[in-house]
């Protein structure tokens, strides 16, 4: 009697080929998911973070502009040199920040200094573009809201 019910536990340990087929079939089903909302959601990701970025830019440019009776800085560095007072504009950060590309954001003054362009030419770092190489500026953020 001990030999047929240790028997019978014994067939009854592990999985069944049938069992582990399935498993592998549900496993690659929400692969497949995971891999094409991949394409839909990191290009929108990436967006965001540049949209993110250059806000806070603009907020550290006109920052600068105000202490410096309306002058633009020449360039993104003057942002993260340190002040009179010891503090730079564009708060912590020790290097300009990059876009998700890893390319420099744009930044062209105006020659009256009075405005300025501010992006990240996307993907491809170069202007122009469709998709992810799409040029993001703030012009085209402001006609967007």
């Amino acid at each position: 009697m001990t030999r047929l019910r240790s028997k019978a536990s014994a067939r009854r340990e592990g999985f069944t080929l049938v069992e582990l087929l399935v498993v592998i079939v549900i496993i690659g089903l929400l692969a497949s998911v995971v891999v094409t909302n991949y394409d839909k959601i990191f290009p929108q990701a990436r967006r965001t973070k540049v949209i993110s970025d250059l806000k806070g830019i603009e907020t550290a440019i006109e920052v600068f502009k105000t202490s410096n009776q309306g002058r633009l800085p020449q360039t993104l560095d003057q942002l993260i040199e340190k002040d009179s007072n010891g503090l730079a504009y564009l708060k912590n950060y020790d290097t300009i920040p990059r876009d998700p590309w890893d390319h420099e954001y744009f930044y062209i003054p105006s020659p009256n200094g009075m405005a300025y362009e501010l992006g990240s030419f996307g993907a491809d770092g170069s202007q122009g573009g469709d998709g992810e190489g799409e040029d993001i500026d703030l012009k085209s953020m402001n006609k967007k809201k």
